[in-house]
């Protein structure tokens, strides 16, 4: 399967945005380089378009783990300012929301898991991420309490 096919159907990212990739054994890392086209931000203070980029930072998310391999997507972060008001601003991104660095579908991975019967470590060592991320998650989660609980409660006792 080329690799266009593989993130374009597993990672939700267009192929045209990536311009190279690295496999980095030692590590087991497999790293794209990707590149997102400028386009018009709306300033979210006055509302105007501007495509004036104020600077980069180059900045890497963990798209997911396939084949015991942790993808990584590297990309130069836009920070934009508004010719209006001189206000500064993160553009728009498809791969996380602000101040994250895990990605959104890697999240729901994550705590689809928490319903399998593991241990926080091993869930942490699945995913390459701390035990303190994997209960933090736990927390987020809204669990529904029963909304009426049965008349005739049996307890065995062995």
């Amino acid at each position: 399967m080329p690799i266009t096919h593989f993130t374009e159907k597993f990672f939700k990212l267009k192929a045209e945005f990536i311009k190279d990739h690295i496999i980095n054994e030692s590590k087991q890392e497999y790293i794209l380089d990707v590149q997102i086209p400028v386009k018009a931000h709306k300033c979210p203070c006055c509302n105007e378009k501007t495509t004036q980029i104020k600077n980069y930072r180059l900045r890497k998310v963990e798209l997911g783990i396939q084949y015991n391999y942790t993808i990584i997507a590297r990309y130069n972060h836009r920070r934009y300012i508004c010719k209006s008001c001189g206000k500064s601003f993160s553009e728009s991104n498809p791969f996380v929301k602000r101040y994250q660095q895990l990605r959104t579908l890697f999240k729901h991975y994550l705590i689809e898991s928490l319903g399998e019967i593991l241990s926080y470590t091993a869930i942490a060592k699945r995913f390459n991420v701390s035990i303190t991320t994997v209960i933090r998650y736990l927390e987020k989660m809204k669990l529904a309490k029963p909304s009426k609980f049965p008349v005739v409660l049996s307890i065995d006792k062995i």
